[in-house]
């Protein structure tokens, strides 16, 4: 017998959680890639709007995705988290 919200029901939230695992773990090597020197020096010898280096707009960029990432994977770990309590 099919059960509609059972099994198939509880694989897909596992599923979902192991996404959202796999991209936390991934999430620092991103950030790590994209701070590293061959990369940052791409912008060297620019600049940026205002003056400001261009590497400097650069990293404080990334530095932000990267909040801005961990911060939605967070959220979804806390949904996930309620929709199983509830």
């Amino acid at each position: 017998m099919d059960d509609p919200g059972g099994d198939s029901g509880l694989a897909e939230r596992q599923h979902r959680q192991r996404r959202l695992q796999d991209a936390a773990l991934l999430l620092p090597l991103v950030g790590a890639f994209f701070l590293i020197s061959p990369v940052i020096l791409i912008f060297r010898d620019s600049s940026g709007g205002e003056g400001v280096p261009a590497v400097v707009v650069y990293l404080f960029s990334v530095w932000l995705g990267l909040i801005v990432a961990a911060a939605l994977l967070s959220r979804s770990f806390l949904r996930q988290d309620t929709h199983e309590d509830g």
